[in-house]
């Protein structure tokens, strides 16, 4: 009877798991601010898993010279980039080791440090329908992309614009 209980447990616990993990990104793309963030394309090819446009966000690449906050980034380091619309698109005013204070008007978005300097939010990948990828690549139009935050800064990539029209 103890064994059926504790297996039981165990099946529960990795149900309650995967829908926290679900639910966590469902709740952001019902609820999340949405902000509108310029990339540039770079299209790779995986056997096992097709096309898919790997996007390089301005904000990756912040200046630490001409924003708030770090002067300097080490790989692995969590950082928190303040962002600020200006015009149609979000661009960085700050990054921070910590959570910042943030001015009227301003949200921030969560990531971390990664080589040269960048900073990587786990939304640089958008799968795309074969053949379609390097199609978006040789195509030097303006490549935007739709992300929705959180209150917590978790960002998720809800679409990816080329010239205003959504890219299937």
């Amino acid at each position: 009877m103890r064994k059926r209980i504790l297996f039981y447990a165990a099946i529960a616990l990795q149900i309650a798991l995967l829908l926290g993990m679900i639910g966590r990104k469902t709740y952001t793309m019902a609820y999340g601010q949405r902000i509108v963030l310029k990339c540039a394309p770079i299209d790779p090819r995986s056997l096992f898993r097709g096309d898919y446009v790997i996007l390089n966000y301005e904000i990756s690449r912040p200046n630490l010279k001409s924003v708030k906050g770090l002067k300097d980034l080490y790989q692995g380091q969590p950082v928190y980039v303040a962002l600020r619309k200006s015009g149609a698109f979000w661009n960085a005013t700050g990054v921070y080791s910590r959570l910042p204070k943030l001015s009227e008007g301003e949200v921030f978005i969560k990531g971390r440090a990664s080589r040269g300097g960048t900073i990587t939010y786990g939304i640089e990948s958008y799968f795309v329908p074969e053949g379609k990828g390097w199609a978006i690549e040789r195509n030097r139009a303006e490549l935007t992309a739709e992300i929705a935050l959180d209150r917590f800064g978790h960002p998720v990539l809800m679409q990816v614009f080329l010239d205003g029209r959504a890219v299937p």
